[in-house]
């Protein structure tokens, strides 16, 4: 009895894996307007640099479970309307200015202290499509092995 319960703890340990995890807002609505970017509004600029139809997505959590150290790289947004295919990607500087910093220490959490903007959008009115928000980045052991990790959420834009 005592071999079969530590045979099953040795193995839900085994299958048990902590790992980074991201969640999405369901849904943005397509804004006909210009926005400022974060980047900008950091910088003190009042120039509108997010074209216009855009969409805000100020709801994205960040939580590294993984045992590890998680470094951020890139997150993108992707789609393809009845107009053509579509992508926004944030990566480097203007990660840092959306809240996500280089590196994430195990059990940190967090949620964006600014919203990702994505401009210029080709979408049809009325049109409803159905996105990816892709986070990509790595783990790094404390003996410096990168484990790559690619995660995607489905978000719906309402135009």
């Amino acid at each position: 009895m005592r071999l079969t319960v530590s045979a099953l703890v040795l193995l839900f340990a085994v299958t048990t894996q902590a790992s980074v995890e991201m969640t999405v807002q369901k849904e943005a609505f397509v804004i006909h307007s210009t926005s400022i970017s974060c980047m900008s509004y950091q910088d003190g600029s009042n120039r509108r640099d997010i074209a216009s139809p855009y969409i805000d997505i100020p709801q994205i959590r960040i939580a590294n479970r993984s045992g590890e150290f998680f470094a951020p790289a890139m997150i993108q947004v992707t789609f393809k309307s009845s107009v053509r295919s579509y992508t926004c990607t944030y990566s480097d500087y203007q990660l840092d200015a959306i809240g996500i910093p280089v590196r994430m220490t195990n059990n940190e959490i967090l949620d964006l202290t600014c919203p990702i903007k994505c401009g210029g959008l080709p979408i049809g009115s009325p049109e409803k499509v159905t996105a990816t928000v892709e986070l990509i980045g790595h783990t790094e052991s404390g003996n410096g092995h990168l484990t790559p990790i690619k995660i995607q959420k489905k978000m719906d834009i309402i135009n």
